[in-house]
């Protein structure tokens, strides 16, 4: 046997020593008492209050509170949640049943990470008055759909497939409609963008016919919407070219909630772009966009029809702030231009569908 392979062999039986020795000691550790029970005898009607903390990472907080019939992100001034996304977790807590101990000792907390100084994810749920109803710690288990778990003040670790991490995150985005603003992009009929370097663009939706008629017998031609560039000269745009950003602007999620807008709509310093959304019969949506964040890569946003400044990803509408005229000009396709059929071939004394003199 040549030095290399023994070396690897080696190292090969000191590493299923350690393994054989770390399941023993676990074996050990999980023998004794019989199975957990619930993880937590609180009643998803009785908690007003959630508290889930990030032990990784930044140690992001979110708090979840019960408002009326429905529930708010309480650490994001109040910020309307998505009730039955808080509701499936109150469930699926009440619902996860532990079975024996695998770990039994604190001194095995930290490794696993559910120590109270060391932990991937803290949850605390509160009474309507302020009481603890549980007080739970939670980490990635040994499978991707498992989760080892704690109560606060009791050694004993459990496993189980019932909750992972995964259901447990700090991340404002994960309890609330992540909609920035509700908007049925067929029902605007203008559209405005107002930059802060003094440029504009303004855009209206026209109902005409197709610039090629239709063929003999097929009946008159069906009016579509078609979208101009307003100006000087009234340019009709790219096909899909809004469409497509009005689609970007309408799948706007929320990201984060920076708190609730002022009065004054903000600093008028901070406002890289102003875009007003106007719908036949009903009220304009303006949607106010401050500056890139470079750090996080979002923007901050106001809408007209909410209290709220949210974070937004800048990817989805980074557009938005550099296209320009020419971007949105169908230049080979001018607005009068009409193509009759027939007209491919020239008849006699015609050339290019022009006569000609003499």
């Amino acid at each position: 046997m040549s030095r290399s392979n023994l070396i690897l062999a080696i190292l090969a039986v000191l590493q299923l020593a350690a393994l054989i020795g770390f399941r023993v000691a676990r074996g050990a550790e999980s023998d004794g008492p019989a199975a957990g029970g619930a993880l937590t005898s609180a009643k998803p009607a009785d908690v007003a209050r959630i508290e889930i903390r990030d032990g990784g990472g930044d140690g992001a907080t979110i708090e979840l509170a019960r408002q009326g019939e429905g529930w708010v992100v309480a650490s994001r001034a109040d910020y309307p949640a998505d009730a039955g996304k808080v509701t499936t977790l109150l469930e699926r807590l009440a619902e996860v049943r532990l079975g024996h101990a695998l770990i039994r000792s604190a001194r095995n907390h930290g490794p696993v990470k559910v120590a109270e100084d060391d932990f991937a994810r803290r949850v605390t749920l509160k009474g309507a008055g302020g009481a603890v109803l549980a007080d739970l710690f939670a980490a990635p288990g040994s499978g991707a759909r498992s989760a080892y778990l704690r109560r606060a003040g009791e050694d004993p670790v459990y496993e189980s497939e019932d909750l992972t991490t995964a259901d447990l995150r700090a991340d404002v985005a994960s309890w609330i409609d992540g909609d920035a603003f509700k908007v049925d992009t067929k029902d605007v009929v203008a559209l405005e963008i107002a930059r802060k370097d003094g440029t504009a663009l303004r855009f209206e939706r026209r109902q005409e016919a197709p610039p090629t008629l239709p063929a003999a017998g097929e009946g008159p031609p069906t009016e579509e919407p078609v979208w101009y560039l307003l100006g000087d000269e009234d340019a009709r745009t790219k096909p899909k070219s809004v469409e497509d950003l009005l689609d970007d602007l309408a799948g706007l999620a929320v990201a984060d909630v920076a708190g609730r807008k002022d009065s004054a709509g903000g600093d008028p310093d901070e406002v890289e772009a102003t875009v007003t959304l106007r719908r036949a019969g009903g009220d304009p949506t303006i949607l106010v966009f401050g500056p890139l964040s470079e750090t996080s890569g979002q923007r901050a946003l106001e809408s007209s029809a909410s209290p709220f400044r949210v974070e937004v990803a800048n990817w989805r509408i980074s557009t938005l702030f550099t296209r320009t005229r020419d971007d949105f000009v169908d230049i080979e396709k001018p607005a009068n231009e009409i193509e009759l059929p027939g007209n491919d071939d020239a008849s006699p004394g015609v050339e290019g569908g022009v006569e000609k003199d003499g």
